[in-house]
């Protein structure tokens, strides 16, 4: 779930303060003040304890850290519901005693939000004041998604996965008490658990999200975590979904991986950016320039359902798309409106759609001159709706799975549903293996493999030169004026208005000695007798 950043333009302001403080600074009359010691030393009180129960304390707070091998990571296993057009969610509890709650897992922000108050779409919310654990700071925050927002305040208090309880540690809490298209009534969570970098926390990075939290609290358990969504298994049939999936906190389940790993570099550490160096349709390329398919990100996000990609790049696969439907003799080509998510395509045996549509890769860099292809197949991008959408009981009706982008491309739970997911953040890289998770449609299997590499190109350019790197904006050059503007202000405005300022002090100070001087010649002539 991706934020807007809303930033003003008050920099001119600060310039015009900087000149007028120097020159008041410069008029200042500086008066003798008496001094007084202070009365209280205001130092934390923990500094204030005897250094014996210091260490008690830290030796407390170690003891309760747990080590990496009685991690129980198999507990995790199935530990999130859900399915791709929903969201996927964990439980938690918050507080002490604890409280119960369904929280959705983003890996496309990092404030760890719960609602704080009863809303039309909420029932079950916090009890802040029933913890005898929590805090309040009185920080107030608002986040902006691309689809909806909250505002809260921030505070903090114990809190764990209910699967993995002896990762139970303080954490930041944003309370959210309004908000505006953030919960939907079909919405079975009562809160967000963002799981990116520090970088994304609002209302600034100093707002140490959740996993930072554990892994200071926790320091021996690894920088790791893992996530596999299976809540599109069997929705295209009329069976009843899995709607389950695992978020593994501290390492990876072997088990639910079905191949070996492949790994792409963390290029940038707020989301979790990668490089996406190709996209293919049915095999053939795009052939779009790199940089297209990172403009101006792309992002691993299970916050976000679809697949996001920018304009150039959406409408290329649309095109393929077409070229590959339109030659299928039985399957009647989508409409515009389809492609828009406007409308849906419905079937009476879908599977006619699984062969029409063609197989879509991406190709994400591996080192320099190396990537890996992850195949899509219309199984997964093809998004069934639910039962109340469908009138009809029986046909199947799909929804496309890509959607057009202003904001870079974002990897959504539809792709993340096709493949094993694991963040190493210790190493700076995510992985990617073809997920144990039935496909949706287990009766129809397209692909034995999903991801194949390392693949070799010969290239005279290395993979890193598809990032997209920002140029200059206008605010950017506007910042950059101002800053000029304030050190020549610094360097030569305020030693100007100095040296004027002296010059009039002396021109003063003059006319006092000359007006003197003729007052003391005065009062000598009137006391001389010879001058009457």
């Amino acid at each position: 779930m991706q934020h807007i950043t809303l930033r003003g333009h008050v920099l001119s302001h600060l310039l015009l303060h900087s000149i007028l403080l120097a020159i008041c600074s410069a008029l200042i009359i500086e008066l003798p003040l008496k001094k007084y010691e202070r009365a209280v030393d205001f130092k934390s009180l923990s500094s204030l304890r005897p250094a014996s129960s210091r260490n008690n304390l830290e030796k407390e707070r170690f003891s309760r850290s747990i080590q990496q091998s009685d991690l129980d990571l198999d507990g995790m296993h199935n530990n999130m519901a859900g399915e791709s057009g929903d969201g996927y969610y964990t439980t938690m509890q918050i507080g002490t005693p604890p409280q119960q709650f369904q929280v959705l897992i983003d890996t496309g922000s990092s404030n760890f939000a719960i609602a704080c108050d009863q809303t039309a779409d909420i029932s079950t919310f916090y009890h802040r004041d029933k913890s005898s654990t929590y805090s309040e700071n009185g920080t107030a925050i608002h986040v902006v998604y691309t689809e909806g927002s909250w505002r809260g305040v921030l505070g903090n208090d114990m809190a764990a996965l209910t699967s993995a309880k002896s990762l139970s540690s303080k954490v930041n809490i944003a309370c959210i008490t309004e908000s505006s298209q953030f919960y939907t009534p079909a919405s079975l969570w009562q809160g967000i658990l963002g799981m990116g970098y520090s970088k994304l926390a609002k209302p600034d990075p100093s707002v140490k999200p959740f996993w930072e939290s554990i892994r200071d609290q926790h320091p021996n358990i690894s920088d790791v975590f893992s996530i596999q969504l299976c809540g599109s298994s069997f929705v295209h049939s009329h069976e009843k979904p899995l709607r389950k999936g695992s978020l593994i906190l501290g390492g990876v389940l072997p088990k639910l991986a079905a191949g070996p790993f492949f790994y792409t570099p963390i290029y940038k550490e707020w989301y979790y950016e990668v490089i996406l160096t190709d996209i293919e349709v049915n095999r053939k390329s795009l052939s779009l320039d790199c940089k297209e398919y990172n403009m101006d990100k792309t992002i691993v996000d299970s916050g976000t359902t679809s697949i996001r990609l920018p304009d150039t790049v959406f409408r290329a696969v649309q095109k393929k798309i077409l070229e590959n439907v339109g030659l299928h003799p039985v399957v009647v080509a989508p409409r515009q409106a389809f492609f828009d998510g406007q409308d849906l395509m419905c079937y009476e045996d879908v599977t006619l759609a699984f062969l029409a549509f063609p197989v879509i890769s991406f190709y994400l860099m591996s080192s320099e001159n190396t990537a890996f292809r992850m195949d899509l197949s219309p199984q997964h991008y093809l998004r069934s709706v639910s039962n109340f959408e469908n009138e009809r009981k029986d046909i199947s009706c799909v929804k496309y799975g890509f959607i057009t982008s202003n904001t870079g491309t974002v990897l959504g739970a539809i792709f993340m549903e096709a493949f094993y997911t694991v963040f190493d953040r210790a190493k700076k890289r995510i992985g990617f293996a073809q997920t144990s998770c039935p496909l949706p449609d287990a009766t129809q299997t397209l692909l034995d493999t999903t991801i194949e590499g390392p693949l070799r190109f010969n290239l005279t350019y290395n993979f890193s030169s598809c990032a997209f790197v920002k140029s200059e904006s206008d605010e950017d050059k506007y910042l950059h004026v101002t800053y000029i503007l304030l050190a020549f202000s610094v360097v030569f405005i305020i030693p100007v208005i100095l040296l004027v300022i002296l010059k009039l002090r002396k021109s003063v100070c003059k006319r006092r000695i000359r007006h003197h001087q003729d007052e003391t010649r005065n009062a000598i002539c009137m006391s001389d007798p010879d001058s009457h």
